[in-house]
Order: C-alpha cells, then structure tokens, then sequence
C-alpha cells in the first residue's frame, strides 16, 4: 500500500524517505494542494532469475511450423534473399 505526502515533505525528509523505499519496500503517492503528482517505489530490476522464469513459463516451440519454416528457408535462392 501507498502512504501519501505532500511535496514539501518530501523535500524537507527525502533521505528517510528513500530508506523506506530501499530497505522496506515502501511506496509513497506524492501530492501538490492535495493533488497526486508523483509516486516513488523501489526499481525494479530484472536479474538471471527472472529471465530463468520467464522463459520457463512461455509457451513450447510449435516443432512442425519451426521445422516447415526452416525447410522453406533452405529452398529459398540466394537472389531472393535466402540463405
């Protein structure tokens, strides 16, 4: 859940609250005149494991179009741009 605060507290407090942010996983929904302007939240940062899982969950190769399209490729002329 975001807390929310004013811009000039933020300014006046930034480095408590960016240690929030880091070390807690806080977010924080900044307002002007009682308007939401902004809002602060960790990075995300995608590591090895992340692209581990994404490429773990997506859906398997289709082995028959894979193959017809290599088999198409193969019977392509060079002056038609095959290979």
């Amino acid at each position: 859940m975001s807390s929310r605060m004013s811009a000039t507290h933020l300014a006046r407090h930034l480095s408590e609250v960016l240690d929030a942010v880091e070390h807690h996983g806080q977010s924080f929904t900044i307002e002007r005149h009682g308007k939401p302007i902004a809002r602060i939240e960790a990075a995300r940062t995608s590591s090895l494991r992340d692209w581990t899982e994404h490429l773990r969950r997506r859906p398997p190769v289709d082995e028959e179009f894979e193959h017809r399209v290599l088999e198409a490729r193969a019977s392509m002329s060079p002056e038609l741009g095959g290979p």
